[in-house]
């Protein structure tokens, strides 16, 4: 995640699925965004704010005009998330270091503890899991294992992706299985064009919640893909 990117139109897919799975999951008690923050890099990307072409979300209105407030007023931070979840009455930690590849161990074994149990752990690359070639701006499998291994109470892992050019389901379904060899109870994915959000936990019921909430979520945006 940069900075840059904050508010424009994947994060009302991105938060409003995770307002949607918090306040639908009671037994997830908290919200702890790992965004693996790299620095700005004076390109384009983020530039789009048009939120009524996002893909999904846009019906949050709340969502949408919290965003545009941030854009207009100069607030395109990822910490500024905090304010709008923590009004809604959901704890928010935000794991506060830069990410950088040389340091990527230290990264993930400085979340506390505490930060691992009942709670949605939102891991946010720049571009998604890293298979081949991996830089700052990739998750690795063997990081979401460890985290996994960390993983308390009702805790589910969500994980960014972006599509590489690809068929869609194709991938998902090649993602899903490297994902289910991570020793976890359920796993459960959505998707628009661009983006996908994969969902591993160890409580069966909860991971069963979410799939029946992202069900419920693509009854609002019939073009989004939920699998399995």
């Amino acid at each position: 995640m940069k900075n840059q990117y904050f508010g424009d139109t994947r994060d009302l897919f991105k938060y409003g699925l995770a307002l949607r799975i918090l306040e639908g999951v009671p037994s997830l008690r908290s919200f702890t965004f790992v965004p693996m923050l790299t620095p700005d890099d004076g390109s384009g990307d983020g530039g789009r704010v048009n939120h009524g072409k996002a893909k999904a979300g846009h019906r949050n209105t709340a969502l949408v005009q919290y965003l545009e407030e941030c854009i207009r007023d100069n607030r395109r931070n990822i910490r500024e998330i905090g304010p709008f979840f923590r009004e809604r009455g959901i704890t928010v930690h935000i794991h506060g270091p830069g990410f950088s590849h040389r340091e990527r161990a230290g990264y993930f074994e400085t979340i506390p503890a505490s930060w691992l149990r009942d709670s949605l752990v939102f891991l946010d690359p720049d571009v998604g899991l890293g298979v081949a070639r991996p830089t700052e701006k990739h998750l690795l499998f063997p990081e979401v294992e460890a985290l996994a291994g960390r993983l308390g109470g009702a805790s589910v892992l969500m994980i960014f992706q972006f599509f590489p050019r690809v068929e869609r389901q194709a991938y998902l379904d090649e993602r899903i299985r490297d994902l289910r060899e991570i020793a976890l109870e359920g796993i459960a994915a959505i998707a628009d064009t661009q983006v996908a959000f994969f969902f591993l936990g160890r409580e069966p019921g909860v991971v069963e919640g979410i799939r029946e909430l992202l069900a419920g979520y693509r009854e609002e945006y019939p073009h989004l893909i939920v699998t399995p």
